[in-house]
């Protein structure tokens, strides 16, 4: 009898158990992508190339432990403020000839892809977490 009633209280232990270990590691992966975000933001907004960008983004992700080959690094753009002061609602792609200029706002979507550890009963085979910045484009002062 105190078999049948382990049984029956084991299997929801351990799926409540091995999802709260899930969730940590999402939160996890969710602050180092951020955090990858903000430095790829970073170099665009002090008018860095994209190539230099990019390579900040992977550079930061790699020493965080995330597996460069599972990010999405192409969603960089940028927007110009409208004639009456207002901010458009959608970002223009930035492309290799850099069209931002000070004061623009520039944006960074970073998103990465990892396997779940749980497995597919919880969460899909795999897991995106995705983050976004915008920060203003400055301009370096060179002595």
């Amino acid at each position: 009898m105190a078999m049948v009633e382990f049984t029956l209280v084991a299997l929801p232990l351990f799926l409540i158990l091995f999802g709260i270990a899930e969730m940590g590691w999402l939160f996890s992966r969710y602050l180092c992508v951020t955090q990858v975000a903000r430095q790829g933001c970073r170099e665009v907004a002090l008018a860095q190339s994209l190539v230099q960008a990019r390579a900040a983004m992977t550079n930061a992700a790699v020493a965080m432990g995330l597996d460069s080959a599972r990010l999405d690094l192409s969603d960089i753009g940028y927007r110009k403020r409208n004639t009456d002061g207002s901010w458009p609602a959608s970002f223009d792609v930035m492309t290799a000839n850099d069209q931002a200029v000070t004061g623009d706002q520039v944006r960074v979507i970073v998103t990465y892809t990892y396997p779940a550890l749980v497995g597919g009963f919880i969460l899909s085979n795999n897991a995106r977490v995705s983050a976004t910045t915008v920060m203003r484009r400055e301009q370096i002062y060179e002595p």
